[in-house]
């Protein structure tokens, strides 16, 4: 019978506070929806500031998949890989093209084809001015527009360095 009790006091003392926790959510709502708001906004925040940065696109090198000024999303941490769109430091210029040979990669340049691992990748008219045939060095890069026979990249410059990406388009 005392074991009855005990259980019976115990739960009247739960139901107790679990009255008092609704009474102070009641009485504090706004408080409470103010607190929520700010730690989205911070999370939201903290996200763009270490993780996302917006860029706005130049030009139609990545035409058809990226317009001319159309604004995306990178993400700052994410590790490169084949065929992402990768935004990108060249010079004094940011550029975003499509990532088509990594560092390990056969890579082969002519007057108008690339061909990477000995498969064709790219065939176009006008004339790059780089021509390469060799493996890709560790640590750097070679990057295609999507629209490629108006696009600036690696077939004019050669290969970029991993620290000169930005970003990969999220």
């Amino acid at each position: 019978m005392i074991k009855y009790q005990r259980n019976k006091f115990t739960m009247l003392k739960s139901k107790n506070l679990s009255n008092k926790f609704l009474k102070f959510i009641k009485k504090n709502r706004l408080i409470i929806g103010i607190i929520f708001i700010f730690t989205c906004v911070l999370i939201v925040s903290a996200l763009f500031i270490f993780v996302y940065q917006l860029i706005n696109v130049e030009g139609n090198s990545m035409f058809p998949t990226l317009k001319n000024g159309q604004q995306i999303f990178i993400n700052n941490v994410k590790k490169p890989q084949r065929n992402d769109v990768v935004v990108f430091k060249y010079k004094d210029k940011i550029l975003i093209k499509r990532l088509v040979g990594i560092p390990g990669d056969k890579l082969e340049v002519t007057e108008n084809s690339i061909l990477i691992n000995d498969e064709l990748v790219a065939n176009f008219t006008d004339l790059g001015f780089w021509k390469f045939n060799g493996v890709i060095p560790e640590g750097k890069f070679f990057a295609l527009g999507d629209n490629i026979n108006f696009s600036n990249d690696s077939r004019t410059f050669g290969f970029f360095d991993l620290n000169d990406i930005k970003g990969v388009w999220a």
